[in-house]
């Protein structure tokens, strides 16, 4: 679904950039694509419905609060998670590759 879209903004610019925007709802007929100006984007920020700003600003909190934090016991459970796994896909490649390495070895005994 996405090609088509990619590629005619790829080959026609911003006349297909604008055209899908208006399309998906994103843009107003005639509107700007990008706000440039402190107050453009002070009213482009205004005027999105409080609940949705709000819901915005506490999940970009976490974001930054997850991102800034150090080591916490919740990054060290994900890596604790991933590791095992990551060791066990590891090993069952490395055995698969060596049962292969065997296999052309044998075609030249």
């Amino acid at each position: 679904v996405a090609e088509p879209i990619v590629e005619a903004i790829r080959t026609e610019g911003e006349a297909a950039l604008r055209r899908y925007a208006v399309q998906f709802g994103e843009l107003k007929e005639g509107g700007k694509l990008l706000l440039t100006r402190d107050a453009e984007l002070k009213a482009a920020y205004d005027a999105i419905p409080v609940a949705q700003r709000d819901m915005r600003e506490r999940t970009a909190a976490r974001i930054r609060e997850f991102a800034l934090a150090p080591a916490t016991r919740e990054r060290n459970v994900l890596r604790e998670a991933r590791v095992p796994r990551l060791a066990e896909a590891l090993e069952d490649r490395l055995e698969a590759g060596l049962d292969r390495l065997a296999d052309v070895l044998d075609e030249f005994d």
